[in-house]
């Protein structure tokens, strides 16, 4: 009875560089992961990176926060959002202009007292009352 030998998987090699003087930071963090946990580490980070996803966090980055990552997706979230609003800020002086504009465009026009006596008036009122209104519009300055 011979046992059949499970097949290896296939893999690559993947490597970097950490520089000790600029990588302290990376090195001890490194350092700091269970030699038999390393490689699931490394994977874990990079597959939350590239879905923008936050997975599970390792239990050796909970004792510093410096080492958590804000997944890809929510920092352009934060970019897109920060952006519409300083476009917004930049927009308000032309908006509020524009809506000024049309305020005094759209103020009523002083009629001359032919096209005043051509606009029909509501036969309830009597004629006093009538007289009344239009002298009233003739003073008023727009």
């Amino acid at each position: 009875m011979s046992k059949r030998k499970k097949p290896k998987r296939q893999y690559q090699l993947i490597a970097f560089k950490a520089f000790e003087d600029t990588d302290q930071d990376i090195l001890d963090w490194w350092e700091g992961i269970e030699e038999g946990q390393r490689s699931d580490t490394i994977r874990e980070l990079i597959r939350e990176h590239l879905t923008g996803r936050s997975g599970r966090q390792h239990p050796l980055r909970k004792s510093d926060p410096r080492l958590d990552v804000l997944p890809v997706t929510e920092l352009a979230k934060v970019r897109d959002d920060t952006t519409w609003i300083r476009e917004a800020l930049n927009d308000i002086p032309a908006y509020l202009e524009r809506i000024v504009q049309q305020a005094v465009v759209l103020q009523p026009v002083a009629r001359s007292p032919a096209e005043a006596a051509s606009i029909q008036v509501d036969p309830a009122l009597t004629a006093q009352d009538t007289a009344r209104r239009e002298a009233r519009v003739r003073r008023t300055l727009w």
